[in-house]
């Protein structure tokens, strides 16, 4: 029988840290059961779950364009974010993600053509999660293995927009992002978390989700909460605010719709 590990709270359990720097996952897990069940109290009947609303015809071929034009760099790109998680000691994850569905992306070339007059070639062409890649961090290592990632990009012709979400009153979301976009002209979107801050995300994403669509004001806020609740539990990792300029560091805000 294999040995019960003590964490840094004194807490006696198997598999007992969520990172190898050691930060207990107990607070975590139990903090987040705690508000599963207040949740469950003050939610009504659960909702009819909707149908996804149908695509125009002039933005599932857009998207099928789109598609066809990342498809092309994709193995490539690939190759490249797997030589360097390999080399730095990350994990990608989500990789059967790593291209959009194309009724998703029709849908949100129809949500976002408004902005350009219309036009869902010109929207299409504005989408910057078409090609996405999630890397796991080991958190003790975070910020001299991602800046060291970013510098290979640079060096490979790639512009680069950083959004540091690490601050403490960051919001309900914590983890550094980054946009690309290719010597061939691809938006490429990267994002660097640990292990810890995937699991909130994950935990969060129901909640994100409703808030992103509710205007009801009382009910964004308690979900606001909630999900920020999780966020703040997240241990920072090493050297994560060191990543890019004071530019880069970025707060979301509770705003009333």
């Amino acid at each position: 029988m294999s040995k019960r590990k003590r964490c840094d709270k004194g807490t006696s359990c198997r598999a007992a840290c969520i990172n190898r720097d050691k930060s207990c996952r107990v607070d975590l897990l139990n903090q987040s059961k705690e508000l599963d069940r207040a949740s469950r109290k003050v939610r009504q009947a659960p909702p009819v779950k909707k149908s996804q609303p149908q695509a125009s015809e002039a933005a599932k071929k857009a998207a099928a364009d789109i598609l066809a034009f990342y498809a092309k760099g994709e193995p490539a790109t690939t190759a490249m974010m797997g030589m360097l998680a390999k080399e730095h000691k990350m994990e990608l994850v989500g990789l059967k993600h790593r291209l959009k569905g194309e009724g998703s992306l029709a849908r949100k070339i129809d949500s976002e053509k408004r902005n350009f007059g219309g036009d869902v070639n010109k929207a299409a062409k504005s989408m910057s999660d078409v090609n996405r890649y999630t890397f796991q961090v080991p958190p003790g290592k975070y910020g001299d293995s991602v800046k060291a990632i970013l510098s290979y990009f640079r060096e490979q012709g790639y512009n680069l927009r950083i959004k540091n979400y690490w601050a403490k009153d960051a919001g309900p979301y914590r983890g550094l992002n980054v946009a690309l976009i290719a010597p061939d002209g691809r938006k490429i979107e990267v994002q660097f978390h640990t292990r810890s801050s995937l699991y909130v995300k994950g935990k969060t994403h129901k909640d994100y989700e409703e808030f992103r669509v509710s205007k009801d004001n009382a009910k964004r806020r308690e979900l606001w909460e909630r999900m920020t609740a999780l966020s703040r539990r997240i241990p920072m990792p090493k050297g994560a605010m060191s990543v890019g300029g004071p530019e880069s560091i970025k707060k979301i805000k509770l705003e009333p719709v």
